[in-house]
This record gives C-alpha cells, structure tokens and sequence, in this order.
C-alpha cells in the first residue's frame, strides 16, 4: 500500500472546500431553518383559521333563523311607540325616567351606570347598565314599561340573582342617542 504524505497535499485545495461548506452551513442556519419555522407557524395558524370558517359555516344559519325570529312583531294589545332618538347628554332624564318606571313596577333602583366610552364617543347608541331590586313577579311591568320607552333599541342582557328576601336584576339596556 502506498502511504500519502500529508505534507504532499496541498492546503489551499482543501481549504477551498471548507469555506464553501462553512457558507453552506450558515446560509442553512441563517436563512433556510427560520423560513422553515416560519411557515410550519404559518401552517398552523391557516389550519386554526379553516377550522373557525367551517365553524361558522355551520353556524350561519343558526345565525340567520335566530335574527329573522328576533324581528317578529309584538303580540296583539301589546303596541310600541315610534323610535326617536335620545338628546345626547340627557342621562339625568333618563335616570329620573328609569326611577319612576322602577317606582311603578315596586322595585327599587339600586345602580344607573351609563357606559363612558359610549357617552364619550360619538356611538349612536348609548349603554346603560342597570340594577334594580325586588320581586320577581314585579319585573314583568318594568320591561313592559321599559318597552314603551321611544328611544330603547334593545335590552341585551338580564340577570337575576336571590339575594336576602328578594332578587337583583341586572339589564345592560342600549338607547338610540342623536
């Protein structure tokens, strides 16, 4: 067997092969691996967004059954007033309105908080939430009465809670505001 002597090859050809290895390999860790991580984020995220579409696919028509049910008319004797719109910063006579609607239904009211960022803003709507205290037989007439008002858009939440010998509504109620 012949025996090569190291000394007898020539480092500059070697040395070549390195340096365009190395660059190979930083170019591989710089560019290509980040891309890499990149685009797997971005297939995960493409996988979370198809799976939210389909959902609502399946729940648009829910959806839409549920609006046009919540735009039936109100039931016969029961009539509505033609919709104005609130005097914008008028809340003392809301609030004084809401007193004597809750006097008049027996309950007590308790909290009148209209929301700051829809005073603030220039909304169309203004959010008031509210807190009234009493029977519950006795919230039927409130929202009766509430009803009449000409400037209610919609009542979007009530809750009840039993509290000692009586019961807390809670309603986030919108009115239209010029």
């Amino acid at each position: 067997m012949a025996r090569i002597e190291l000394s007898s090859l020539p480092t500059k050809s070697l040395l070549y092969p390195l340096i365009f290895g190395g660059a190979i390999a930083i170019f591989v860790i710089i560019a290509i691996l980040p891309a890499q991580n990149t685009s797997v984020r971005l297939d995960q995220e493409i996988g979370q967004i198809k799976s939210k579409i389909e959902e609502q696919k399946i729940l648009s028509p829910v959806y839409r059954s549920l609006k046009k049910k919540s735009k039936i008319n109100p039931p016969e004797g029961l009539s509505l007033p033609k919709k104005e719109k609130l005097v914008r910063g008028d809340t003392q006579k809301i609030s004084a309105t809401f007193l004597e609607i809750a006097a008049k239904s027996n309950l007590r009211l308790a909290e009148f908080r209209p929301d700051v960022n829809t005073i603030l803003n220039d909304s169309e709507y203004l959010m008031i939430n509210i807190l009234v205290e009493g029977e519950f037989f006795d919230l039927q007439n409130f929202l009766i009465q509430l009803c009449h008002l000409p400037y209610l858009e919609l009542i979007e939440r009530i809750s009840i809670k039993p509290v000692k010998n009586t019961k807390e509504f809670r309603l986030q109620i919108w009115m239209m505001q010029e």
